[in-house]
């Protein structure tokens, strides 16, 4: 065989053996992941554990679902996950859902999870994290629903969140997030429930949320949020607006009432 023929032979050997972006290496891949997982948070004593730890194929993993190959959901809700989220979870660079939600996970949210631009559902509420939410979240594009309520979370919300323009749902609720509103938000062209209630949010409310033309659920009560709400909002389809305990109230014209009186339910205070 000639000399070139061989080394065409032995580049195409290695080439096969070593192909780092093939299935097999990705699979093994989202496996290092979950394993990483499942040492982060005491996967020992977690309530639904089943396969985890063993060689049979990741769609046996309790909470795990494969597809083409690859993990695209991990849902592991109310399953006594204690310790942090590890880095390594920003590898599962298909999944479409991740679900972590009414753990007792703490420590920060890693910014690697703004890897997951392939990521829909994104559930971690009801944990103890703390920390900033970091604002590669905002790299997130095909994500519908965030939720990070009933947390330890602190700091600004970011304003890159106004990048997730196929938002339906945003839940920050029952954190200790301060600062003002992102004036961004107003970017979330097809947000329909914004829960920011139960932090320490202060400012004005941003003229902008009156872009956000198909939000029907608004909660801003319980914050540090002050002056008149916008004209601006009652371009909104609301049917359901709760700013009560905060020192935001509403204006007294009658265009501004009417809108009020017309929603479903509301709760606040009209300015003096």
């Amino acid at each position: 065989m000639r000399p070139f023929a061989i080394f065409i032979l032995l580049t195409f050997f290695f080439s096969c053996g070593n192909n780092s972006t093939g299935p097999e290496y990705s699979l093994a891949t989202d496996r290092d992941a979950l394993l990483a997982l499942y040492h982060a948070t005491n996967g020992s004593d977690w309530t639904n554990k089943t396969n985890w730890l063993t060689d049979n194929d990741l769609s046996t993993w309790d909470g795990v679902t494969v597809s083409n190959g690859r993990v695209t959901r991990l849902v592991l809700y109310e399953n006594n996950l204690t310790g942090t989220i590890p880095v390594e979870l920003g590898n599962l660079s298909s999944l479409n859902i991740l679900t972590l939600s009414n753990n007792q996970l703490s420590g920060a949210i890693p910014s690697t999870l703004g890897n997951l631009t392939h990521l829909e559902y994104l559930y971690l509420f009801g944990n103890q994290l703390s920390g900033a939410i970091p604002s590669t979240l905002g790299n997130l594009s095909n994500l519908r629903e965030l939720r990070l309520s009933s947390n330890r979370l602190s700091g600004a919300i970011p304003s890159a969140l106004g990048n997730l323009s196929n938002l339906k749902y945003l839940s920050l609720a029952e954190n200790q997030l301060s600062g003002s509103i992102p004036s961004e938000l107003g970017n979330l062209s097809s947000l329909e429930i914004l829960h920011l209630s139960s932090n320490q949010l202060s400012g004005s409310i941003p003229v902008t949320l009156g872009n956000i033309h198909f939000l029907t659920g608004l909660w801003l009560n319980e914050n540090l949020l002050s002056g008149p709400l916008p004209q601006s909002l009652t371009k909104l389809p609301l049917v359901e607006f709760y700013f009560q305990d905060t020192e935001i109230c509403a204006p007294p014209d009658d265009a501004f009432q009417t809108w009020l009186q017309n929603m479903s339910f509301w709760k606040g205070t009209i300015c003096q």
